[in-house]
């Protein structure tokens, strides 16, 4: 029994969420980054592969939100929400793909992501981000 108990404590502290270290500044104004949450999605070019993707916030939103790209666009509009987003392709893990800049080459993952320096994104606000984590992926929908 004890020996249960204590594979069961160490399952659960490997898959356990941590709060992340890190903040994202942008337009000047610095958010805390208090949650990360990833999941699986299908690829858009290939159906038969997934990417993972990771999503660090200001606040805790719930798992509808979380995937549904125009209710973080209407918090964001809302001033409710501010995130850093990330996509991690299936082959290799080896690009990401952010929405804001189109600067895959910028950011980087080794157990935590960042900018390289100051960003612009298409509407012109500058922004940095860097933050740690560990988190679970969730499954694809």
């Amino acid at each position: 029994m004890r020996t249960a108990a204590c594979v069961f404590a160490f399952l659960t502290a490997s898959f356990a969420q941590t709060v992340p270290d890190g903040k994202l500044t942008a337009a000047g104004q610095t958010t805390k980054l208090t949650q990360v949450y990833a999941y699986l999605k299908k690829d858009f070019f290939h159906e038969k592969k997934e990417d993972t993707v990771v999503l660090l916030t200001g606040r805790a939103i719930t798992d509808i939100q979380l995937r549904d790209g125009f209710a973080l666009s209407r918090l964001v509009d809302e001033g409710k929400l501010s995130f850093v987003q990330q996509t991690i392709n299936a082959p290799g893990h080896r690009a990401f793909k952010m929405p804001a800049s189109g600067a895959s080459t910028e950011h980087r993952s080794q157990g935590k992501v960042d900018t390289r320096g100051l960003q612009k994104d298409f509407g012109g606000t500058k922004y940095e981000s860097a933050a740690s984590f560990r988190v679970r992926v969730q499954p694809t929908n």
